[in-house]
């Protein structure tokens, strides 16, 4: 494979991972022998990532690159409004705790609100 091609594969492995990941496609259609004998159809020269690479260095550096995306964005913002919902399975405390820390990694000076839901959990963090 030319180093020209090599770079096209890894272009669309990342272009078909975030396809992929944004419309919540399990790892396992890339392994569905009807999907592997479409993807030849359309490009004989693509050859479609396995679901470990889908599922591990593909996943790590699109979220990578949407956490560097988003960071500068929040970093580039005036005003920020953080929005939680209530998670049962976490405790009032870590509740509490996580969104104090957030606001002060990010700069609580920039925050106009908190928004969360009614969750019982969430009742008890706000106390």
């Amino acid at each position: 494979m030319t180093k020209k091609s090599e770079e096209e594969q890894d272009d669309l492995e990342i272009q078909l991972a975030q396809a992929l990941f944004s419309a919540g496609v399990p790892f396992a259609f890339v392994e569905n022998l009807l999907v592997i004998q479409f993807f030849k159809c359309l490009r004989l020269s693509f050859k479609l990532p396995n679901r470990r690479k889908l599922a591990g260095d593909l996943l790590n550096d699109i979220y990578d690159e949407v956490k560097l995306q988003t960071d500068e964005q929040i970093s580039k913002a005036k005003t920020l409004c953080m929005v939680s919902d209530g998670e049962e399975f976490h405790t009032e405390e870590w509740i509490s705790n996580e969104i104090i820390q957030q606001m002060e990694a990010i700069g609580v000076q920039k925050f106009s609100a908190v928004i969360t839901d009614t969750a019982s959990v969430i009742k008890s963090a706000w106390k």
